[in-house]
């Protein structure tokens, strides 16, 4: 988090002993256009991958 919204005003502290927690990109569909499908291809690309 802290690479992507670093903030002056905001202290992040790592919690290491807890799973990861699970995210997702959503969207209503009526909104969806061509920046919204590229945004979702980047993040499914960046994504983890499986072990």
């Amino acid at each position: 988090m802290t690479r992507y919204w670093a903030r002056p005003d905001i202290v992040y502290v790592p919690v290491r002993d807890m799973d990861v927690l699970p995210y997702a990109s959503v969207w209503h569909t009526g909104s969806e256009n061509d920046l919204i499908r590229a945004f979702a291809r980047t993040v499914h690309d960046l994504g983890p991958r499986p072990t």
